[in-house]
């Protein structure tokens, strides 16, 4: 559409149209795919895909993953946007304190305050972040900065390019995870501290968020899957074995008592990995709080009798993170038709298609990385000149039908007033059928010419030939009386108006014409400006057969 070649998908953290997004991860040996519809005030929660990345003829797992990539793209439909996720243990996290509440003016001293605290020169990474707490008082903002290797983040990049997507955005795993945590009613309000446990195969993130920010991070190179090898050496069964165990059994009893010893020893050994990053984070906290709840997610979260064996070793209420919990706010609607067993495996395709507001503006897909700008420049282009050419073709069409309309109406008052000038004109003058309104208006001003000369004669005189007709009009009424009037001569005599009227007069009863005639009479004597020419005499006249009576008036103006 038009208005996502020219508009931002947002601005700030305010969406401006509605998008359909894929959050595209991979975790491991699983290439994830959400898609969210993403409306302006509502998320839909549409498909939920995933794809083992097999073991088969391709050599490298980057072309396995690339194939994997391929297959998951051609299962969804048609999308707006592609946000990718990169794996947390190829960024180096760093805390900061600055005196800017503006994310602008923070970006421009970001990589200054940043290069000393990196083991890579700042030159050689992207960087970005977000503000995990402000102080508007102090005002100072409290980040959390991601720095990437250029290099590991072309390689991520490469493998997405090869399946034939270009991602819009590049996120890291673990602030999906944290962006779905700061949009869960219940967990955004936990007021003391709290810490997210990603469990992979071979290592796991750990997360230490203070009062709903996060603060600390660290990788432990150390997964499920490397304690099931340490557990499969160590009692001589296959690793395949074990793992069938653990997917059976989790941390519950299996009835293989040396299994179970072995198993829980390695466990516990590596809760005790996990215990001391806490107790580190605790010593670089100024007021630290002891843990409230402790959330695990990843591949092995959802194993038998995991909360519960942590909870009672580490002293720390713990759950496994539920992201339907989500679906309490309205703004978050769930439309897949299928039963999903497991929220869980797709969490970090979720939230890298689900930004919170805090990480809105988040991306590691900068400088160089930026999307080129070319092939939006020429798309704004061609569509300014489409709209361009369609706006002038809308005028030009619309100016056509009002010009002709303009033309009709033109033409149809023209014609209006030929025809009032032709009735101007005598019927003994001949014109032309057809003739522009400017010769007849001028043979109309010929006419014109020509009567007033006449009607100037009478101003010499006095004589009021107008007010005498128009008396004369309303004296005899078409609409009373059956009269023909002959002649009518109006002259000066005597210093006197004299006006001599002579016609014929018929009863509309074809009868009697006598006893209708006296009313003519009677109107001639009562006229308020006109008196016969002698008070004493009557208007003469007589019976004519067959054409009614012949009058003969001479009248006189009174005296006004």
């Amino acid at each position: 559409m038009i208005r996502r070649i020219f508009l931002p998908p947002r601005i700030g953290s305010k969406r401006l149209y509605a998008q359909k997004i894929l959050g595209l991860t991979i975790q491991e040996d699983v290439v994830s795919c959400a898609k969210i519809y993403a409306k302006r005030s509502k998320n839909i929660i549409e498909e939920l895909i995933d794809q083992t990345i097999e073991d088969g003829p391709i050599q490298t797992y980057s072309e396995r993953a690339t194939q994997a990539i391929k297959e998951v793209v051609a299962r969804m439909e048609k999308y707006d946007q592609l946000r990718i996720a990169l794996s947390a243990s190829l960024v180096v996290f760093k805390e900061l304190k600055v005196p800017f509440l503006d994310e602008d003016k923070i970006r421009m001293i970001l990589e200054y305050e940043i290069e000393p605290m990196l083991p890579f020169s700042v030159d050689e990474a992207i960087i970005d972040f977000i503000i995990s707490k402000q102080s508007k008082e102090d005002k100072t903002s409290q980040i959390l900065v991601a720095a990437v290797r250029k290099e590991d983040i072309q390689r991520t990049l490469d493998m997405y390019l090869q399946a034939g997507v270009d991602p819009a955005c590049l996120t890291v795993d673990l602030f999906a995870i944290y962006s779905l945590y700061k949009q869960i009613p219940e967990y955004k309000s936990i007021e003391k501290s709290s810490v997210i446990i990603d469990l992979g195969a071979h290592s796991t993130q750990i997360a230490f968020l203070d009062e709903g920010c996060l603060r600390l991070t660290r990788i432990i190179p150390r997964g499920i899957l490397t304690v099931l090898k340490t557990v499969s050496n160590e009692i001589e069964i296959s690793l395949q074995q074990a793992q069938e165990k653990l997917k059976k059994y989790g941390l519950d009893p299996t009835g293989d008592s040396n299994y179970e010893k072995s198993l829980q020893k390695h466990i516990i050994n590596f809760f005790n990995d996990i215990q001391f990053t806490l107790n580190s984070f605790s010593l670089k906290i100024v007021d630290y709080q002891k843990i409230s709840k402790m959330f695990f997610t990843g591949k092995y979260s959802e194993l038998k009798g995991l909360s519960r064996f942590s909870q009672n070793l580490l002293q720390i209420p713990c759950e496994v993170f539920s992201f339907e919990k989500i679906f309490v706010d309205t703004k978050f609607k769930n439309k897949i038709k299928e039963y999903i067993s497991s929220w869980n495996k797709y969490l970090v395709a979720l939230g890298t298609a689900l930004p919170s507001e805090q990480q809105a503006n988040f991306d590691l897909r900068r400088k160089e990385f930026s999307l080129p700008q070319k092939k939006l420049v020429k798309s704004q282009l061609v569509t300014a000149s489409l709209l361009l050419f369609l706006i002038f073709t809308v005028l030009i069409i619309r100016g056509y039908f009002q010009i002709n309309k303009l033309s009709s109406f033109i033409q149809r008052i023209e014609d209006r007033e030929k025809s009032k000038l032709r009735r101007m004109i005598p019927k003994e003058i001949s014109l032309p059928r057809q003739v522009n309104l400017q010769k007849l208006s001028q043979k109309a001003e010929n006419v014109l010419e020509d009567k007033k000369e006449i009607w100037m004669l009478f101003e010499k005189t006095g004589i009021r030939p107008l007010v005498i007709l128009q008396e004369l009009t309303n004296i005899i009424d078409k609409r009373k009386f059956d009269v023909t009037i002959e002649t009518i001569a109006i002259s000066e005599q005597d210093s006197d108006t004299k006006i001599e009227i002579e016609g014929f007069f018929r009863s509309k009863t074809g009868s009697d014409h006598f006893r209708y005639f006296a009313e003519l009479q009677k109107r001639f004597s009562e006229s308020k400006i006109l008196k016969l020419w002698d008070e004493k005499e009557e208007i003469d006249s007589r019976l004519v057969e067959d054409k009614g009576i012949k009058f003969f008036v001479k009248l006189r103006l009174k005296e006004l």
